[in-house]
């Protein structure tokens, strides 16, 4: 028997003893259901990421998984927590903004190519957008972009050293 096709089956068997839908898993793996249900018809290898995850859901070890093997043995696997993670959760991180203003050039630059051109496009929405870019930048990077302050307007949030960056440009 092919082994692509036995780790399809084995891929399968695991899949329905966990009680979990091809759906989440390929949404666990990033693709789609139909790709996810030709490696579980055996028409598509997996890659090392996704054997990887797959492993990992099913708690089977790797080299296991790859086999086709359920781990003999359960394992009990305690963590202690450490000092330093304890420490972690009592520290206050205070981050100071640092201006880096070539940064701010190139993404002003960008924003006025992609969309400057546009009848409503204005001021106000070019500060939202600069606003926006660098908060999500410090959500999923925890560190600044731009590193600029922002004041609190009428209409939405505004970055004082704008007009002097304006002036530079000119």
């Amino acid at each position: 028997m092919d082994t692509q096709f036995k780790q399809a089956q084995f891929i399968q068997e695991q899949r329905k003893k966990l009680n979990l839908t091809q759906e989440y898993l390929a949404d666990e793996l990033k693709i789609t259901r139909p790709t996810y249900k030709q490696i579980e018809l055996g028409k598509r290898a997996l890659t090392i990421p996704e054997a990887e995850r797959l492993a990992e859901i099913f708690h089977i070890p790797l080299i296991n998984f790859l086999k086709g093997k359920e781990e003999a043995k359960p394992t009990i696997k305690i963590e202690v927590e450490k000092e330093s993670v304890k420490k972690a959760e009592n520290e206050i991180r205070i981050s100071i903004p640092q201006e880096k203003v070539d940064k701010f050039k190139e993404v002003l630059l960008y924003i006025l190519k992609t969309v400057g051109g546009k009848p409503n496009i204005g001021m106000t929405v070019l500060y939202k957008l600069l606003y926006f870019i660098d908060f999500d930048y410090y959500e999923k990077h925890e560190e600044q972009l731009m590193g600029l302050t922002y004041i609190k307007n009428q209409f939405g949030p505004t970055p004082p050293i704008f007009e002097q960056v304006i002036d530079g440009l000119k």
